[in-house]
């Protein structure tokens, strides 16, 4: 008797399948962790929103990290909060980023589109957000991520300055 039982061999052959992707996936991750790209650190984000008509510009620090199923993952805080309010992830397409994210406490999904500041070589770069307001009604807008702090008025100023809204086709672009 010097073949193992079949089942003890299904077992254990289910369990290395199983476990050979999660342990190359760690090889990969751990090969990564001692790279820093480009995208990895505390990121400022700013975008606007309408609270009863009145715009007002919405500050959030957002950490960007390699992840283990992802490339880079996401946490979305914003000022007095201690647990992230959104959690995502980050890939590439051609020249942007792509940031998803999901609340972490309630049904929200946002959709954030970059110009990558891998391309211009700057600290700040601007894009649109695709999210739901408060009254639950879909809404798109600017946003800005920057590696330094920007007051309100530089946020304002620099939206006026790359937002462009063509009344004819009804359609925002930066």
């Amino acid at each position: 008797m010097s073949q193992p039982h079949w089942l003890v061999a299904a077992i254990i052959g289910a369990l290395i399948g199983y476990l050979l992707p999660h342990f190359v996936r760690g090889l990969i991750f751990l090969a990564r962790r001692f790279h820093r790209d480009r995208p990895e650190g505390k990121w400022y984000a700013y975008h606007t929103v309408n609270i009863s008509g009145v715009r007002q510009v919405v500050p959030a620090i957002w950490i960007i990290r390699k992840g283990y199923s992802r490339r880079f993952v996401v946490s979305e805080s914003r000022q007095g909060q201690k647990s992230p309010m959104y959690k995502g992830f980050l890939s590439f397409e051609r020249n942007f980023w792509v940031v998803k994210l999901n609340a972490t406490r309630d049904e929200e999904e946002v959709l954030v589109r970059f110009l990558s500041p891998m391309a211009t070589q700057d600290a700040r770069t601007f894009g649109l957000y695709l999210g739901t307001d408060f009254q639950g009604r879909p809404v798109t807008g600017p946003a800005i991520l920057s590696r330094q702090e920007l007051s309100e008025a530089e946020v304002l100023e620099f939206f006026a300055d790359k937002v462009r809204i063509d009344i004819k086709s009804r359609l925002m672009t930066i």
